[in-house]
């Protein structure tokens, strides 16, 4: 079976993740742990923290798009496949921690974080769902599936630059130490 990660545009996804990770652990202390590339999984990983370990389980998403696209064109809300918030949901339950969704936006260096559910795989965040035709995979395609539509307003935001462009009002900024609660 031929995963999407391992092609070129799969790979670049890749590195986005990379940098979404670096901002995590500069920004919280806290590090993202992905699940191995050559096999797939349900969720992206884990997120740890030094003093108390894990603290959550995640799936993330790089989007080329900026915050004020997120805000006018796509109404502050996150696509993600029907599947992976259940997945999430499973997951979170498994392990006893909050299920996290990571959105990484490339060209405004932002990750918003939003808890999709708790530690008992009970929804927090607000989700909509709808049947919708949308790219398949990283690497394009296309697929008619249950889409889960992420409303984002309530997003911790890790800003990566220094910038004063982005509409923050919108997040909440995170500073200094992390915690999803549980």
């Amino acid at each position: 079976m031929s995963l999407d990660i391992m092609t070129p545009k799969g790979q670049e996804s890749q590195a986005h993740l990379r940098d979404a990770s670096i901002l995590m652990y500069a920004r919280t202390g806290c590090r993202m742990v992905c699940c191995p590339e050559r096999s797939p999984g349900e969720v992206d990983g884990v997120i740890l923290s030094p003093a108390s370990g894990i603290v959550g389980v995640f799936e993330a998403k790089c989007r080329d798009m900026t915050v004020e696209q997120l805000v006018e064109e796509f109404g502050n809300e996150w696509l993600i496949t029907g599947s992976k918030i259940e997945a999430i949901r499973t997951a979170a339950r498994t392990l006893g921690v909050p299920g996290v969704g990571l959105l990484y936006l490339i060209p405004d260096r932002m990750l918003l974080l939003v808890t999709i559910c708790d530690s008992h795989g009970e929804g927090v965040a607000s989700v909509r769902y709808a049947r919708t035709r949308t790219q398949a995979t990283t690497n394009g395609g296309v697929a008619v599936r249950d889409n889960a539509f992420v409303d984002v307003t309530s997003a911790t935001a890790i800003d990566g630059t220094i910038s004063t462009k982005h509409p923050l009002w919108l997040f909440r900024r995170v500073s200094g130490a992390f915690s999803l609660g549980g």
